[in-house]
């Protein structure tokens, strides 16, 4: 008997890998194979419902000011596990596209005060004996403020050069004259999974090359840009950055400003894809075949995302099948990978997106017919 591993990654803004993972071993109904279902997150969508499904966590709620202005007040689920004594929050849950409407989406104005808010209410709620450390996913966020709205929320302020305090949002950066640091140690460890492996700043940086999704204009992504570097300038100035420290692009750079005052771990999507979730137990010995997947996938899957993570680790099996929204023509697939969009069973993007349980029954139909 052959072997498919279903471990697809989430469709942003459409279904968790969780869902998808169960859609696809629900239609696939092919007697002769194992289906084995891993989903996975590389820290983006569904991050936080792919750790429930490995460590049986317990989900909290906190509510937390929305990224927008004026802020709005939601929910948002975190998961608890005592035996791991360890707490995951899903960034994208706080501050992601999804929370923001499409109206809003202008990162000159956009804050992830939010995700500083819930750790000040994780703090208030836990102590050291109930969890030594914090597990965050950064991916699918909808800011670009190098974490300086969550370093507000712990105490950080900015001043102009009159000395009046500044909202803590991109478009006041660049008239940044002094920073005030929180002064209270925040007390516990942070792991933080980078979806991305790109610098902030620069023609490959994160602000340039997933600002634009995030809703940001070409002007946009200058000013940020100029605001970003006046701001390091300040804490480089100051001693808290030294000349040429790399700084992580992921999550709109909220890493970069959270490692200056947090005691953080920076670790990469792909260790955590294949050792965490145990990734790294299935190749080409046990496993004949893979399904995999996103909502689009381009260029930037190769970033370090979970789904190029895959088919990197499983270039030497026999088929991969490839199966999101939409592939980008230019992409170089490896040899093995067969790919299926769903776009091709619809109109448009639009219906492919609202149709995804529809897209993955058809799906399943090609792979059955290209298994051997």
């Amino acid at each position: 008997m052959k072997t498919i591993l279903i471990a697809p990654n989430s469709f942003k803004e459409s279904a968790s890998s969780v869902e998808v993972a169960d859609l696809f071993k629900k239609f696939l109904c092919f007697p002769s194979l194992e289906i084995i279902s891993k989903p996975i997150s590389d820290g983006g969508d569904g991050f936080l419902s792919v750790c429930r499904n490995n460590y049986n966590l317990e989900i909290i709620d906190f509510t937390v000011p929305s990224p927008y202005l004026p802020h709005e007040i939601f929910n948002v689920s975190v998961g608890y596990s005592s035996e791991l004594k360890s707490l995951f929050i899903e960034s994208s849950d706080v501050l992601g596209l999804k929370k923001i409407p499409s109206d809003k989406r202008h990162p000159l104005y956009l804050t992830s005060a939010g995700l500083g808010e819930l750790l000040n209410k994780i703090n208030l709620r836990f102590n050291k004996q109930d969890i030594t450390k914090i597990v965050v996913g950064i991916g699918g966020t909808g800011v670009i403020d190098m974490g300086i709205g969550a370093l507000s929320s712990l105490g950080l302020k900015l001043f102009d050069k009159n000395n009046k305090e500044l909202k803590p949002v991109p478009v006041n950066f660049i008239n940044t004259a002094k920073i005030e640091y929180p002064t209270e140690l925040f007390p516990f460890d942070l792991e933080i999974i980078l979806d991305v492996d790109n610098p902030l700043l620069g023609d490959n940086g994160g602000v340039k090359v997933y600002g634009p999704q995030k809703g940001a204009s070409e002007n946009d992504l200058i000013l940020i840009e100029n605001g970003i570097k006046n701001i390091i300038n300040i804490l480089t100035q100051d001693k808290l950055i030294k000349n040429n420290t790399p700084l992580s692009g992921a999550g709109g750079g909220i890493p970069a400003g959270l490692s200056l005052f947090l005691n953080t771990n920076m670790k990469s999507s792909g260790y955590f894809i294949l050792n965490d979730l145990n990734l790294n137990d299935f190749n080409s010995n046990n496993v004949n075949y893979l399904i995999t997947g996103e909502g689009k996938f381009d260029s930037q899957s190769f970033f370090n995302k979970g789904t190029g993570i895959l088919l990197n680790h499983f270039k030497n099996i026999e088929k991969i099948f490839l199966c999101c929204g939409i592939i980008n023509k230019n992409c170089s697939l490896p040899p093995n990978v067969y790919p299926i969009q769903f776009i091709d069973y619809f109109k448009n993007i639009k219906e492919s997106c609202s149709n995804i349980s529809k897209g993955i029954e058809l799906s399943c139909c090609e792979i059955r017919q290209n298994i051997t």
